[in-house]
């Protein structure tokens, strides 16, 4: 078994992983399991029961972080002792979803046959009526794998699972999205949706799909029937802008922008922290400057009344730059003051 688990507040991925890794391997060596960390995750592989017992015992680390300044060796030993009650726990079908933290119980023998055999097979059939748990189940077992998922609604197949874990869900207009390869239950009701993390997760599903449909038709229309439409091209361009926009945005939102950290692993988390204030000021002042000037850019195509796509006023979708710009400089002017606000309270402050 492989799972990735996000570092929720990767300002402290220091104090979560220890000096050179050291409580990785703490971890690696009790459970017998695989680990590392990159591109702002951990990743853990090995037998089911101890992949689930490391992933247990990572996110109380990453919990403990939120009241503590640093984790010592000894914390984590005893973290790690407990790993057995966090595997009863597991056995007693218990799910954490991951973003954000919401438990989920089976509340029947049904449902607790349907957990034990999703967590133990690549592939699971559950067959039963609507309204007995086989969705939102599912979802929760998904949500710690994957940030976006897709699926049928008939009635409220997609909505109320998300509701249900604590995560976003989408049902576009009947009809709005091809329902081709769907088992039909209902043909007047059944719909296709996304099921995401966040709301941004959900947009650049959007977006990017939007992008792959006008691609692949515009190919299909020049190849085989001799034609295009003119306004494609520009509009697969303004979407690019979009989804790139939209992606900064997100990957803001967990503080996992592109980033280079060689020294932060052997830095005193307190020196570590005082650093990460001054990167987060830095990105903050600097996307506060680049959403002036787009505000500028804007009001200047608004005021010369700039068209796009034929007959589309071009601020409306360059708006995407000052709004985009602002939310990461908003968000990393709070990370900034909720890690000041950490040192001078002596413990360190989630993001």
């Amino acid at each position: 078994m492989e799972l990735t688990i996000p570092i929720e507040d990767t300002s402290r991925q220091a104090a979560l992983l220890g000096t050179a890794d050291h409580h990785l391997r703490l971890i690696r060596s009790a459970l017998n399991v695989r680990i590392s960390a990159r591109n702002g995750a951990i990743h853990v592989a090995g037998p089911t029961a101890a992949v689930e017992q490391a992933a247990r015992v990572i996110d109380e680390l990453q919990r403990s972080l939120q009241s503590r300044p640093d984790l010592h060796e000894d914390f984590i030993r005893e973290i790690l002792k407990r790993a057995a009650s966090f595997s009863a726990a597991s056995s007693n079908g218990r799910i954490e979803v991951v973003l954000p933290s919401v438990t989920i119980e089976p509340r029947t023998a049904g449902q607790s046959e349907y957990l034990e055999g999703m967590r133990n097979n690549d592939l699971t059939f559950c067959v039963g009526p609507a309204g007995t748990g086989k969705t939102f189940l599912a979802v929760a077992v998904a949500a710690r794998m994957c940030p976006v998922a897709m699926g049928s609604q008939t009635v409220g197949s997609v909505l109320r699972p998300a509701s249900y874990n604590g995560i976003v869900g989408l049902k576009p207009t009947y009809g709005r999205v091809s329902r081709r390869g769907v088992v039909p239950v209902s043909w007047s009701l059944d719909t296709v949706g996304w099921m995401g993390r966040t709301v941004e997760d959900a947009v650049l599903v959007i977006i990017l799909s939007g992008m792959i449909l006008l691609a692949a038709g515009q190919i299909v229309a020049r190849n085989v029937f001799g034609f295009g439409f003119i306004w494609t091209d520009e509009l697969l361009r303004m979407l690019v802008l979009w989804i790139a926009v939209a992606g900064a945005v997100a990957a803001s939102r967990t503080d996992k922008h592109i980033n280079i950290a060689i020294l932060d692993r052997f830095l005193p988390p307190k020196l570590n922290d005082v650093i990460k204030i001054i990167i987060d000021l830095f990105t903050a002042g600097v996307c506060a400057v680049v959403t002036w000037y787009s505000i500028n850019f804007v009001r200047t195509s608004y005021e010369y009344e700039d068209l796009l796509l034929d007959n589309v006023p071009a601020w409306l979708l360059q708006l995407v730059l000052p709004i985009g710009f602002g939310l990461i400089s908003w968000r990393y002017t709070l990370f900034s003051l909720k890690r000041l606000a950490g040192l001078f309270r002596g413990g360190a402050a989630s993001c």
